[in-house]
């Protein structure tokens, strides 16, 4: 099953990858290889092999086998335990268990559940796999035919993060052909795999069906199908930067509407897609669909108080000011004694001379008698406050909503409370605290942090 003669016992010529080794590109001090034991991930073996003589890299290897083809991958294992034991390549190998599964899919998640475990044993900077340029456009062409937009397109990419781990394809740039042909000009053997050679799988189609039909019409479409990835992925990624930027100016679970309403279109469903991605914490490719994207972008615009459910248990709500994802269920702080440097979940309080008398926004004068009675603590039923510079009492859930304030941001919100009366709500307003008269008397109690639902929308972030 291997590809030269397997009588031939020639001693192997690294120095052949050396006309290879500038498209391959930088690499860490420490990979793991991914090795098969097919053509592309030896040659890519023999590449690193040589990097390791030229350049000092660490070189390790995970090969996993998946147990579909019986005695085949068994011939493999050992093909690929021999090479390694060869060359002093230190090997992890996997066996996983199929059972009644034999797809495509199954067979790419267990490599890949293997391929963290072995990262995270090994320690090394990422995981180096043999994925070519045939490969590059097999998957464009698969994704192009389920109709997928700019993200599908750019195809694999050299450098990227999946599951956790750090993943480059430095071989993207090479054909399959040519990585053959090094390969037997160095006199390196390898293991073939006769499930490529059949029609099951979609991909394999692509390969023996509509990438040769394409090369008969237009030499070096393959090559072409790769340059436009290649470009597409460079636009992608200013997009990327800009999403990215998008995103620092909301938090895990909020985006501010007016940010995402000035967001052109391209820009905004991939904000929407990696907001949901960093909440649910999914990788990219179980994001959301086109469907689900669209229904979130219409979200914006629908009425507040509206909800949208999401994979994963996730809920969209559409509030008065933010878009918010629900579903995480966060810890209550309990209540504290109001203090100089006493912190509240995520905000600080400080005691400062009274040189004003606040507004409840970022800071509030209190008489320096009443400070020490005060508790800091979030809303429960029954509170009360006594809006400053109006008569009567009202709730304190009709006071938030009167002002607006996002439902999922009410129970953060620190409150300065005197028994059931709220004095304060930090970042909103103040309550029925005793004016401030400049007599020494009273102290400023200030407070700063990360207050998304401060009611001046030009400074949501305090110093």
């Amino acid at each position: 099953m291997r590809g030269p003669d397997a009588s031939l016992k020639l001693m192997m010529d690294l120095h052949v990858f050396d006309d290879v080794l500038d498209r391959v590109g930088p690499l860490p001090h420490h990979v793991l290889l991914g090795l098969s034991g097919g053509s592309d991930s030896m040659a890519l073996a023999c590449i690193l092999l040589r990097l390791r003589e030229k350049q000092g890299i660490h070189v390790e290897a995970v090969h996993v086998n998946h147990g579909l083809r019986g005695p085949a991958s068994d011939g493999d294992e050992t093909f690929v335990r021999d090479f390694c034991a060869s060359h002093s390549l230190p090997l992890r190998v996997f066996r996983a268990d199929p059972g009644d599964e034999h797809s495509e899919l199954w067979a790419r998640e267990a490599r890949y559940g293997f391929f963290r475990e072995a990262m995270a044993e090994s320690g090394a900077d990422a995981l180096v796999t043999a994925h070519h340029r045939g490969d590059q456009a097999e998957t464009i062409l698969l994704h192009l035919m389920r109709g997928a937009g700019l993200d599908g397109l750019r195809g694999m990419r050299r450098d990227s993060c999946q599951g956790g781990i750090r993943i480059i394809r430095p071989l993207l740039e090479c054909s399959h052909e040519e990585l053959q042909a090094l390969l037997l000009k160095s006199g390196q053997d390898w293991r073939e795999d006769d499930s490529n050679q059949g029609d099951t799988y979609l991909r394999n189609r692509i390969r023996h069906t509509i990438l040769p039909a394409m090369e008969a019409m237009l030499p070096g479409s393959t090559r072409h199908i790769a340059a436009c990835a290649a470009r597409l992925d460079t636009d992608g990624e200013a997009l990327d930067r800009m999403a990215e930027a998008a995103l620092r100016r909301g938090g895990e679970s909020y985006l501010s509407l007016d940010d995402l309403a000035e967001l052109e279109e391209a820009v905004l469903r991939r904000v929407l897609r990696s907001f949901y991605e960093r909440f649910a914490g999914v990788r990219a490719e179980r994001s959301l669909d086109d469907a689900h994207t669209q229904a979130l972008s219409a979200l914006i615009r629908a009425t507040p108080g509206t909800r949208l459910q999401l994979p994963g248990n996730v809920t969209a709500y559409r509030a008065f000011r933010y878009l918010h994802l629900l579903g995480k269920t966060k810890a209550v702080p309990s209540p504290i004694p109001l203090t100089d440097g006493c912190r509240f979940s995520d905000i600080v309080f400080h005691f400062l001379p009274a040189d004003r008398p606040g507004d409840g926004k970022t800071c509030q004068a209190i008489p320096a008698s009443l400070a020490g009675r005060l508790t800091v603590r979030t809303r429960a039923s029954g509170d009360t406050i006594r809006p400053f510079g109006q008569t009567g009492t009202q709730s304190l859930k009709s006071y938030l909503i009167d002002r607006k304030i996002d439902q999922p941001f009410r129970d953060q919100i620190p409150l300065l409370c005197l028994d059931k009366e709220v004095l304060v709500v930090c970042g909103v307003g103040a309550g029925g605290v005793p004016e401030f008269a400049g007599d020494g008397e009273h102290i400023l109690v200030s407070w700063s942090g990360e207050m998304p639902w401060l009611t001046d929308q030009t400074k949501r972030r305090t110093n």
